[in-house]
């Protein structure tokens, strides 16, 4: 479990189980589960009481709910533009976590803590690549994101 300082999750609800966090130029995005969902929560430096970005999406109800183009599938997916031209997607799965992160401010280097994996976007108009589980499926999931790219 990760402790965040500036933490914008409520700190009242217990189910919240912050997996990890990711700091790349001015965005930070916090990564979490709660009950059978994926979430993640973005923030700018700056302003990190007020959520640029957050979205929530459950894991799917069986093996043949939702797409299986990654392993370790299948994932349930959705995205959302948040604000300053950001846009983030998440894919949840119940042993896998795919999120993809777009700034106009991304960086090649990024901070990172927590269950993850980080994937450097190729040029400035590609997504930040976040893949969360243990280390085999982080290595697995991020091949193929990489193959795919």
């Amino acid at each position: 479990m990760v402790d965040l300082a500036d933490d914008p999750l409520p700190e009242q609800d217990s189910s919240v189980r912050r997996i990890g966090e990711v700091h790349n130029g001015p965005d930070r995005i916090i990564l979490y589960t709660t009950g059978q969902k994926c979430g993640l929560a973005t923030t700018r430096k700056g302003d990190e009481k007020r959520l640029s970005v957050n979205l929530l999406t459950a894991w799917p109800t069986d093996s043949t709910h939702g797409p299986t183009r990654l392993p370790y599938g299948p994932y349930l997916n959705s995205s959302a533009k948040g604000s300053n031209g950001t846009w983030a997607s998440i894919s949840c799965g119940k042993d896998a976590m795919v999120v993809k992160f777009f700034s106009p401010n991304i960086s090649k280097t990024s901070k990172y803590r927590g269950s993850l994996d980080v994937i450097k976007p190729s040029n400035a108009e590609n997504p930040l690549s976040i893949v969360v589980g243990t280390k085999e499926i982080r290595h697995k999931v991020s091949a193929a994101l990489e193959s795919h790219s």
